[in-house]
């Protein structure tokens, strides 16, 4: 199984909210279509900042999108711009604004996606309905080098991030442009705990049978019922809080979660506090609830056919939509469990 062969394979667009045209026509901020193809979105907007005469950080984004694809994303940017093509950027304005794009401004993102090498007798679940929300591969970096990046920040040394940021010191990382992408890392080891603490739910309550260490081998067989969804805190400060929250929101769940994320903190030799970062506050994570399970809508099959760049194997076309911060290739990777794990092809 192939996803991303080519970057026309992958196709997302951001949703916005009704309320993004009702705000349109007037207001300081002008918002704009940024299509990018085949590069990341920091370089994106890097390049996007550079065609309408802005600084990077003048820029607000909903969130990050995938390198290998053809993505469409909602940005604003305060005062009047000019539309700009290149073989890497497009921007195409879209109206005005009070309010800067921020993660709120979506209510999910649009896939349509080609997924090639599939043998010919193939199978798919043919619906998704409750996919376990884990973060995917891409969150974590090349060799999971932003995991370990992300910790070390948690542990006060920031000399992995200033390395790979090419930063000279620690007051330059505090500028907005690369403050948020050491957030980035910071995600990424927060990201991670989340999976596991997932894992581990899944494991105890859903499929008790599964041994691997691989992740995605805990994708069930059996989904839950869709009104059993629960929410599961972020590691960051505030957790404990959030934690107590749960006797109320989920108390069938609350002395599990509770109980699996104390092992997981243990384990990785990390408190609460430890999330506050002190030399750079802004960048500290704060704990929230993140659903177990996404909710995927609008699934369907467009196309089935031959694959014309690997003979002898089929492609499928689907299309779907899940809210923000969860990830598409999690749900193909639901969708083709048999493949991925049988065929061991996943690339």
């Amino acid at each position: 199984m192939k996803i991303k062969q080519l970057p026309e394979d992958f196709i997302v667009e951001e949703q916005p909210f009704e309320y993004f045209e009702k705000d349109n026509g007037k207001g300081a901020y002008t918002y704009f279509l940024l299509k990018k193809k085949n590069i990341d979105s920091f370089t994106a907007v890097g390049k996007a900042a550079k065609a309408i005469n802005r600084k990077t950080e003048e820029i607000s984004i909903a969130g990050i999108k995938d390198k290998r694809a053809i993505t469409f994303q909602v940005c604003s940017v305060k005062g009047k711009i000019k539309e700009y093509s290149d073989k890497f950027i497009e921007i195409k304005e879209k109206g005005r604004g009070e309010r800067p794009v921020s993660s709120g401004f979506i209510k999910g993102n649009r896939f349509r996606i080609i997924v090639r090498d599939l043998p010919p007798c193939y199978k798919t679940k043919r619906q998704a309905v409750l996919v376990p929300n884990y973060y995917d591969s891409q969150r974590f970096g090349i060799g999971m080098n932003n995991i370990a990046i992300g910790k070390s920040i948690i542990k006060g040394d920031f000399s992995p991030a200033l390395k790979s940021l090419r930063c000279e010191s620690l007051n330059n990382l505090k500028r907005k442009d690369l403050a948020k992408k050491a957030k980035f890392f910071l995600s990424s080891y927060v990201s991670i705990l989340f999976n596991k603490t997932l894992q581990g739910i899944i494991k105890e309550g859903f499929n008790k049978t599964f041994d691997c260490p691989s992740l995605y081998q805990s994708f069930i067989a059996e989904k839950p019922d869709k009104h059993i969804n629960f929410g599961i805190p972020l590691a960051g400060f505030g957790m404990e809080q959030e934690i107590e929250e749960l006797k109320h929101l989920e108390p069938g769940r609350y002395e599990q979660i509770k109980r699996i994320l104390k092992l997981i903190m243990d384990e990785e030799a990390v408190s609460e506090s430890d999330f506050i970062i002190r030399a750079i506050p802004e960048i500290s994570c704060e704990s929230v609830l993140r659903n177990a399970f996404v909710d995927v809508s609008g699934f369907r099959v467009v196309d089935e056919k031959e694959d014309e760049l690997n003979p002898g194997k089929k492609k499928i076309y689907v299309e779907f939509m899940v809210p923000p911060g969860s990830y598409a290739t999690v749900v193909l990777k639901d969708l083709f469990a048999d493949a991925i794990f049988n065929e061991k092809t996943y690339s």
